[in-house]
């Protein structure tokens, strides 16, 4: 689950035009309840609450969904998400099966009506982690808003280049290295990231 990101904003549009908090928050979940349960395809699970400033007991969800593999083959997980001043929410997170589609970073945003943006491809990965027990994954997710503007998406993710197999026979774990991607954009697609 990732951290839970928080809002205030004056003037929000929904559910009035009356002062708001906002909360976003992410899990990964599975997708699929077949046995056995270990392997099935990873979504992420994405919530918006609001409630009116001053209240003590929140809403339920505003809207809430998930960021998922209609195929049921490519697993979603490592998420991270930050509120912009229009009430978007932007989110980072890993894609991939592990052999064929590399672990990649992704984007995609929603916006203050709950509608999903375009997922987008940030950074390819070229190689995955063959060995569970010497490597762990996503340490480095995270998705801020800019306070210069308010408005400006900053994420990082991470992916692997080399094969944990073949760098370890040639170069030892020690020169198996995560690469990590920082990207910025705005929703509506400056920057080439947040359609």
């Amino acid at each position: 689950m990732s951290p839970l990101a928080y809002r205030y904003i004056p003037s929000c549009i929904l559910p009035s035009p009356t002062s708001c908090e906002f909360l976003a928050v992410t899990q990964t979940v599975q997708e699929s309840t077949a046995s056995p349960y270990y392997g099935n395809p990873t979504g992420v699970r994405y919530y918006v609450f609001t409630a009116p400033t001053g209240t003590t007991t929140p809403n339920p969800p505003l809207y809430s969904s998930d960021f998922s593999d209609s195929a049921g083959s490519l697993y979603y997980w490592m998420s991270s998400n930050a509120i912009d001043k229009n009430q978007n929410v932007g989110y980072t997170f890993n894609i991939g099966d592990g052999s064929s589609n590399y672990p990649s970073v992704y984007t995609q945003t929603i916006d203050d009506g709950g509608s999903p943006g375009t997922l987008t491809s940030v950074q390819a990965g070229s190689a995955s982690i063959t060995d569970p027990n010497t490597h762990s994954w996503g340490e480095y997710f995270s998705m801020s808003i800019d306070p210069s503007d308010d408005k400006t998406f900053w994420g990082v993710g991470e992916y692997f280049t080399t094969a944990e197999d073949a760098c370890s026979s040639t170069l030892g774990f020690t020169d198996c290295y995560w690469t990590t991607k920082i990207f910025s954009c705005q929703k509506g697609g400056v920057g080439g990231y947040c359609p």
